[in-house]
């Protein structure tokens, strides 16, 4: 030691020491450093001993492996410790005898590495199936059936974000890789998986596996199957259909709702008085109503449908707006007027309770957008009696269909057809929970706060008022199809309709086969 330093290498020496302890501490791993530092200074100050030390370097690596199992996360340990010699090379300059400690070292590094990764390339990793098809907003399953010699951690890729990592037992294993496409069409997704060994010291990556998932949204099986199934039907009734719009009519200028002219929000009025900023005088006097006119391009398409005319029952004076076809040409050359052929509407679907639905799809997203048509076309033909439907569209446009099953469907689908229906947002809405407490609550507390009670109650009112007028049935059954954002304020109209002696309901929505099997049911019984 004494000549080490007569020789002015004890600065070197000094260095090289701090920085093997510097990384020690950084990685973790003081035991294979400790024992490297003491390899290469035993070689550095007694050349004699460089035999021994060079074997006790040869032996750290497998030594290191044991130390470090589970540890296989982050930098790869391989090239934490190939950095270990590199920090020592002041000491080789000054002892080229401590070389041979960092060669053996280095060797048998490479000797743990090389058989990690034969271990490693021994896996087999197999996706057999590539092509999904899937509704819209529905998780896909892709299984990945992977084959390894030892414990192996692995990491799922797709299109280069990680979604999955885990540690593998020897033997075989299926990893269930979850997507889920939120864009109708076809999507294609990147797939690959990345084995690390247990120590950390060599990777393979397999893939990357192409992946098509054909995403198709429910509403549009449902809407398709359900047209074939109407096209066939025939109606002694035509449903009664009108559109109109929810306008204030006190606290301000008549019409002119909070949302533009005519509260031209609809039913929904998601927008509240400009995020509250409507005075209050206002809002406290405020009342609303439905204003309805007759759905004009709707009530022709029905007219027109040889399967929705019901008995003919006379005529009656043309008036502009009337089909062309409607006109009864022959009653109006011996009248010497036009007058058009009227139709007898029956009673409905009997021998079940009446249903009222009240559909909004102003929807935050087009995965929300396509579950709420689901729901409303499930809501629509689950049990029997006549159906009475409230549906608000994204543009805010307010339509009301009465009419059996079939019939209110049908006028359903020519909504759908002359109506372009699209989410208006593209955002998550998170779900509330406990929303009548809420209700309670805004009813005790003053100011801001008062206002939304205030307002959401002169809503709900409105619309049950229009349900009263239009005298559907007490004791009628009612669903609340709507976004997750509008929770808050169609939970007002359930506590009014409750009120009012309707009664709700709860049920599962139903996949598009059991949607089209229950409407070949109605109209079955309806012919």
């Amino acid at each position: 030691m004494l000549s080490y330093v007569a020789e002015g290498s004890a600065v070197q020496l000094a260095l090289s020491t701090s920085l093997a302890l510097a990384y020690a501490l950084l990685a973790g791993s003081t035991r294979a450093v400790t024992g490297f530092t003491w390899c290469v200074l035993t070689s550095a100050i007694a050349p004699t001993l460089w035999v021994p030390a060079s074997l006790v370097a040869a032996v750290l690596p497998h030594a290191y492996v044991r130390e470090v199992r589970g540890r296989a996360r982050g930098t790869p340990t391989s090239a934490r410790l190939s950095l270990l010699p590199l920090l020592f090379a002041p000491a080789y300059v000054v002892r080229p005898s401590s070389l041979v400690a960092a060669l053996a070292y280095s060797a048998s590094l490479l000797a743990v590495v090389a058989s990690a990764y034969l271990k490693l390339s021994r896996s087999n990793v197999r996706v057999a199936r590539r092509e999904f098809s899937a509704y819209l907003g529905e998780v896909v399953a892709v299984p990945v059936d992977v084959e390894v010699v030892e414990e192996t951690y692995f990491t799922v890729l797709v299109d280069g974000s990680e979604v999955l990592r885990g540690v593998l037992v020897a033997g075989s294993t299926q990893i269930l890789v979850k997507l889920k496409p939120e864009v109708a069409g076809v999507r294609r997704y990147s797939l690959q998986l990345v084995l690390v060994d247990r120590w950390g010291l060599s990777r393979v990556s397999y893939g990357p596996y192409a992946l098509v998932v054909r995403v198709v949204p429910r509403s549009s099986v449902v809407i398709r199957r359900a047209r074939e199934v109407l096209s066939a039907y025939t109606s002694r009734t035509a449903p009664a259909v009108y559109v109109g719009k929810l306008s204030r009519v006190g606290g301000g200028a008549a019409g002119g709702g909070p949302g533009g002219a005519g509260g031209a929000a609809g039913l929904g009025l998601g927008r509240l008085g400009g995020s509250l900023g409507i005075a209050e005088p206002s809002v406290a006097a405020a009342r609303f109503r439905l204003r309805w006119e007759v759905a004009t391009r709707v009530v022709e398409a029905l007219a027109s449908s040889r399967a929705f005319r019901g008995d003919y029952a006379g005529v009656r004076e043309y008036t502009p707006g009337d089909h062309p076809r409607s006109i009864h040409w022959k009653k109006s050359v011996s009248l010497g007027e036009l007058v058009v052929k009227v139709y007898e509407s029956g009673a409905g679907e009997a021998g079940g309770s009446p249903t009222l639905v009240v559909a909004d799809w102003d929807a935050s997203n087009p995965v929300e957008l396509d579950q709420l048509i689901q729901v409303t076309y499930s809501a629509l033909v689950v049990g029997r009696g006549r159906r009475y439907l409230y549906l608000v569209l994204p543009s805010g446009r307010v339509y009301y269909v009465a009419g059996d099953a079939p019939e209110v469907l049908k006028a359903l689908d020519l909504v759908l057809l002359s109506e372009g229906v699209e989410a208006r947002f593209n955002y998550e809405s998170s779900t509330r929970v406990g929303l009548r407490e809420v209700v309670r609550e805004l009813g005790r507390v003053g100011g801001k706060l008062a206002l939304v009670d205030t307002y959401y109650r002169a809503l709900a009112k409105a619309i049950a008022d229009d349900v009263e007028e239009r005298g559907i049935p007490k004791g009628s059954t009612y669903v609340l199809v709507h976004p997750k954002a509008y929770s808050l304020k169609y939970t007002y109209l359930a506590i009014e309709l409750e009120a009012r002696g309707y009664r709700g309901t709860i049920f599962k929505p139903l996949e598009p086969e059991e949607v089209v099997a229950k409407l070949r049911e109605a109209t079955t019984r309806a012919s």
